[in-house]
C-alpha cells in the first residue's frame, strides 16, 4: 500500500489559517452535496439526525458521507448487474444515491434503524426501480444474500463486534466489505481468518479542498468463509 499523507501534522490541522481554511472548504463541500442530492435525490439528504437508541443498539446518528470522499471509495471499484450491495445504517440514503449517480448495475439496498430518517430516504429512492430500502434493526438480517456490505460505523464498537459475529456466521460465499470510517472497524478483522484487506486510505481533501475537517481513513476487504 502506497505511503499516505500524515495531515495531523501539516498545517491544516496545525495552524489558525488551517482551522479557517477548512471551515471555508467544508462550506464549498456542503454546497456541492447539496447540488448532487438535488439532482439524484430531488431534496438535501446533509441535516444530521442523532442516534435513536445509543445505549442498546449502539446505533450512531445519521450523518451524510461527502460525494467527494464517495468519489474516491468506489472509484477503483467494478459492479456487475449480479451485485447486491447493502449499506448498513443507511441514514437517509447518500452512499446509495452516489452509486445510483455513477449507474450502479446491481440492485442496491439500505436498512435504517430509525423509522423517520429511513422513511426520507424511501421519499427520493422509491422512484428508483433498484433501490430498496428496509426500515429496522440491521441485526434482523439475513447478509448471506448480498455481494457488497457497506458499514459506515453504524455502531458503537461493543455492538460492531457482535455485528462482525453475525457477518461470519451467516456468509456462506465471498462478499466485499466496505468500512467507511475505520477508525476501530479495521483493527478487528485484520489478520482474521478468511479477511483479507485490498485497501487502506485517508479520506480529507480533492484538489486543494479540504471537503472533510478531521482527515479519516476508509478500507475494502473481501470475507471468504471458505479461505479459513
Amino acid at each position: 500500500m502506497k505511503k499516505q499523507t500524515d495531515y495531523k501534522k501539516s498545517w491544516y490541522m496545525t495552524t489558525k489559517i488551517g482551522e479557517r481554511y477548512r471551515v471555508f472548504c467544508g462550506r464549498i463541500a456542503t454546497a456541492y452535496d447539496f447540488v448532487l442530492d438535488k439532482k439524484t435525490c430531488g431534496k438535501s439528504l446533509g441535516k444530521y439526525v442523532p442516534s435513536v437508541d445509543r445505549e442498546v443498539l449502539q446505533a450512531t446518528g445519521s450523518e451524510s458521507a461527502r460525494y467527494w470522499a464517495l468519489d474516491r471509495v468506489f472509484g477503483d471499484m467494478e459492479f456487475s448487474p449480479e451485485d447486491k450491495l447493502i449499506d448498513v445504517g443507511c441514514g437517509k440514503g447518500r452512499i446509495l444515491a452516489h452509486l445510483e449517480r455513477k449507474h450502479f448495475p446491481g440492485q442496491l439496498y439500505g436498512i435504517e434503524l430509525n423509522p423517520i430518517v429511513a422513511d426520507y430516504a424511501k421519499s427520493w429512492a422509491d422512484k428508483y426501480d433498484n433501490i430498496t430500502i428496509y426500515s429496522g434493526d440491521a441485526f434482523k438480517l439475513n447478509y448471506d444474500e448480498y455481494t457488497v456490505i457497506m458499514l459506515c460505523r453504524p455502531f458503537l464498537e461493543e455492538m460492531y463486534l457482535k455485528f462482525l459475529d453475525k457477518l461470519e456466521s451467516e456468509i456462506t460465499h465471498p462478499v466485499r466489505v466496505i468500512c467507511y470510517v475505520d477508525n476501530y472497524m479495521a483493527k478487528h478483522i485484520k489478520g482474521k481468518p478468511g479477511w483479507t484487506m485490498h485497501k487502506q486510505e485517508i479520506l480529507f481533501k480533492k484538489g486543494p479542498i479540504a471537503y472533510s475537517y478531521y482527515p479519516f481513513r476508509y478500507s475494502t476487504w473481501t470475507y471468504d468463509p471458505t479461505n479459513k
